[in-house]
């Protein structure tokens, strides 16, 4: 089952705000690869993509990624997974000279975590509408 992990919204107009935002995935699975999605959103007044990639994580293995959020005043994270069972995520927010931030400190235990089955976004995902067959 996919499992989706979210910051929520995060400020960056702070006094000490984030260059970077590194998310860091973690495949505990000693068989399975795991592929995963980080996304980034702008949230100045409307949330809108900013940024996306796709990583594939091979077994005990770990995995990130530098999103820039330097002209963001508010963001959010969401790191889709595939296979939930075998997932940590964590991100972290880097100021000007690559140091954490506290603020912007998010352990997989602080991650707001949504189940997403497969099934039900591939059948709202690739549905087409039905043809009405006419009468004769």
């Amino acid at each position: 089952m996919a499992k989706l992990f979210t910051t929520g919204p995060v400020e960056n107009a702070v006094s000490n705000p984030a260059l970077s935002v590194m998310v860091k995935i973690l495949n505990n699975s000693p068989t399975n690869s795991l592929t995963a999605t980080a996304t980034l959103y702008n949230l100045d007044g409307s949330k809108s993509q900013v940024s996306s990639e796709i990583l594939t994580i091979s077994p005990l293995s770990a995995d990130f990624k530098s999103f820039e959020v330097d002209l963001l005043k508010e963001f959010e994270i969401q790191i889709q997974v595939d296979r939930e069972e075998a997932a940590l995520v964590s991100v972290w927010g880097l100021d000007a000279d690559a140091r954490l931030i506290a603020a912007q400190r998010f352990t997989p235990s602080e991650l707001k975590e949504y189940y997403m089955p497969f099934a039900k976004i591939k059948k709202l995902s690739f549905s087409k509408p039905k043809k009405r067959k006419r009468g004769r």
